[in-house]
Formats: structure tokens, C-alpha cells, sequence
């Protein structure tokens, strides 16, 4: 039996929630052989996100926000697989603080329904500039011990 070489193209399609370095198995997808065509295995590599972090099917990411809605709160957009969500930030929230956005995170691809959480630290940027207003209202804030 004479073999031809050729290429064929298919729609593969890709689990949610898959990992890196893990294979999807196409039946029949394979070379043709005397009992038929053989399986075509696919090794999936997954890219890094530019401002996510995944471990597992959780996910990391940081949201810097301003001294004064880290200390007076306000709601903030988070970016989510999901596309934006807001976020309360409580009033007296400290850098580095962390958020647990339950069932935001990578979907289970064998698990129907269950996700892994996604994790949002808060970054409180201080400023490098002030003007002479904003200079003098934290020395009062300063002398007040705030």
C-alpha cells in the first residue's frame, strides 16, 4: 500500500479552561492505516496574558488605585476573563491588599460549571508630584496623625 503525503485542514475545538502542555485527541484525525485512520493528538500551549497571572485555575492580576480611594473607598472596573467587573473598594483599604473574586477565575474544563477564583491586589500609588494645595492638606492630614 503506497502512502500519500497531505495536508488537510480541521476545526479543532479548544476547552475551556485547558492547560498548558496538555492533548486533545482527534479520532480518526490521523494517518490512514489498514484498520483506518488513526487518532491525531494535539499538544496545546497556552500564551501568558499581558496583565494576568494563572496558577492552577486561579488567577492573578493588580489594580492600582488612588491614596484617596484607598482611603475613602469607591467602586473600581477590575478587567476579568469575563470582561469588566466593579469592584467596592472599602474605605481604609492598605496597599497590597487582596480580593477574592469567587468563581471569576479559568473554567474546569471536566468539571461542568466550576471555576477557579481570580485574586485582585490592590496597589496604592502614591503620588511624586503635589501641588502646593494638595502639599498642605497632607501636612494637616499629618498633624492630625491620619
Amino acid at each position: 500500500a503506497a502512502r500519500i503525503r497531505q495536508t488537510k485542514n480541521m476545526k479543532v475545538k479548544i476547552p475551556a479552561g485547558v492547560n498548558n502542555d496538555s492533548s486533545i485527541r482527534i479520532s480518526g484525525g490521523g494517518e490512514a492505516g489498514e484498520d483506518g485512520s488513526g487518532d491525531l493528538y494535539l499538544r496545546i500551549k497556552v500564551n501568558p496574558h499581558k496583565e494576568f497571572i494563572r496558577e492552577d485555575y486561579d488567577i492573578f492580576s493588580d489594580k492600582e488605585i488612588s491614596f484617596s480611594t484607598a482611603a475613602l473607598g469607591d467602586k473600581v472596573e477590575v478587567e476579568t476573563v469575563d470582561g469588566p467587573l466593579k469592584l467596592i473598594i472599602p474605605a481604609g483599604t492598605q496597599s497590597h491588599t487582596e480580593f477574592r473574586l469567587r468563581g471569576r477565575g479559568v473554567p474546569h474544563p471536566n468539571q461542568r460549571g466550576a471555576r477557579g477564583d481570580h485574586y485582585v491586589t490592590i496597589k496604592v500609588r502614591v503620588p511624586k508630584k503635589l501641588s502646593r494645595e494638595e502639599r498642605d492638606m497632607l501636612e494637616k492630614m499629618r498633624e492630625l496623625d491620619i
